[in-house]
């Protein structure tokens, strides 16, 4: 803190002082974004630096291998996500890790189980596929639910939705 020394102040401007850099202080690290729209339909996890496609709901829910092969089409440009601009290289599933640093503990009475701030469109309150293969006597994955941030294990032939993100720089 920095201390002015004024005759017969008696200290009422060091207060000052003090107050105003702790506000400035507090302030900066509050301004600083969670999340960031890149305008190009993508959304950047700053705490994580992956970048999110904005729209969650791109397409239909499919099955694991089938999501592997729109992913294939999207990085390829055979396919597209509405509201996206940006270019399509180096897309994919997100780990589980990745959608576990994303999702907020369940509130039943504020689905998805995304923090406030988020800016994501389309987001389906169900199961999302991650490219993290789960332990199973059957070709399995991890899922993400993101009515409640419930994470479970799945046979790749079932259907849910396909959410992309790639390595932020």
């Amino acid at each position: 803190m920095i201390k002015i020394s004024f005759p017969k102040a008696n200290g009422t401007l060091f207060l000052m002082v003090g107050v105003v850099v702790f506000f400035v202080i507090l302030m900066g690290h509050a301004t600083t974004p969670r999340f960031i729209d890149n305008g190009d339909g993508t959304v950047t996890d700053t705490t994580s630096k992956i970048i999110w496609m904005k729209n969650a709901h791109c397409w239909d829910a499919m099955s694991w291998s089938n999501a592997i092969a729109q992913v294939t089409a999207f990085n390829n440009g055979s396919v597209t996500c509405p509201g996206f601009t940006g270019e399509q290289k180096e897309w994919r599933l997100p780990t589980i890790e990745e959608f576990k640093k994303i999702v907020e503990t369940f509130h039943p009475q504020h689905p998805p189980a995304l923090p406030p701030t988020a800016p994501f469109t389309g987001v389906l309150l169900r199961s999302y596929w991650s490219s993290s293969p789960a332990p199973a006597r059957v070709p399995s994955a991890w899922s993400m639910n993101l009515a409640n941030g419930f994470v479970s294990n799945n046979v790749k032939t079932s259907n849910y939705h396909v959410w992309l993100v790639k390595e932020g720089k």
